[in-house]
């Protein structure tokens, strides 16, 4: 089975190299590298960081929320996955919140990126709708609905948004406990 979202490199790189990237943040880095001339800064530490922060403070807790039948579990989950959410604020660069709404401020970045997917979209349309999750709206959650409104108003991310009520739908599997995705298996 083919894995989506996939990159075909074209021409083929150098005998030995792989010709196909498969992860989406391995594609951003791809693209940002030959095409952004950098503008993404995926190469960036603190980019860097903040991606590290969506992939193992906030992705696994939204799939745990989601997935758990357990009130209790599902209160853990939660508190985890905002803590994660701030993990990402403060691992924001020094002067970035003065200067904007993304993670580098004004320059939409990698970071923005890997967060995007799962703030604002998953964790208002999926987790709100399957566990009645909401953002806090206190001053440490600020920078967060700062973003949120941001990215929602960027070019790029206006021509990705998918159909709300089908994303809902697809994640039924996951809020119902009979998920069986790779992703399912390793949060259980």
């Amino acid at each position: 089975m083919e894995q989506v979202p996939a990159l075909m490199l074209s021409p083929p790189p150098a005998a030995g190299a792989a010709s196909r990237v498969n992860e989406s943040l391995d594609v951003v880095a791809y693209v940002d590298a030959h095409y952004a001339r950098g503008r993404l800064a995926s190469a960036d530490p603190a980019v860097k960081r903040g991606i590290a922060v969506v992939e193992t403070s906030i992705l696994p807790f939204f799939y745990r929320l989601l997935m758990q039948q357990e009130q209790a579990q599902r209160d853990a989950a939660a508190a985890a996955l905002l803590d994660g959410l701030l993990q990402w604020v403060s691992a924001r660069p020094a002067g970035a919140a003065q200067a904007g709404p993304f993670f580098l401020g004004r320059h939409f970045s990698a970071a923005d990126i890997a967060l995007l997917p799962w703030f604002p979209q998953r964790l208002e349309w999926i987790a709100g709708a399957y566990r009645g999750f909401q953002l806090p709206e206190t001053r440490a959650f600020r920078p967060l609905l700062q973003f949120s409104d941001a990215v929602r108003a960027h070019p790029s991310v206006q021509r990705t948004i998918v159909d709300r009520e089908r994303l809902v739908a697809n994640y039924s599997y996951y809020a119902d406990g009979s998920a069986t995705s790779t992703v399912a298996k390793d949060v259980a």
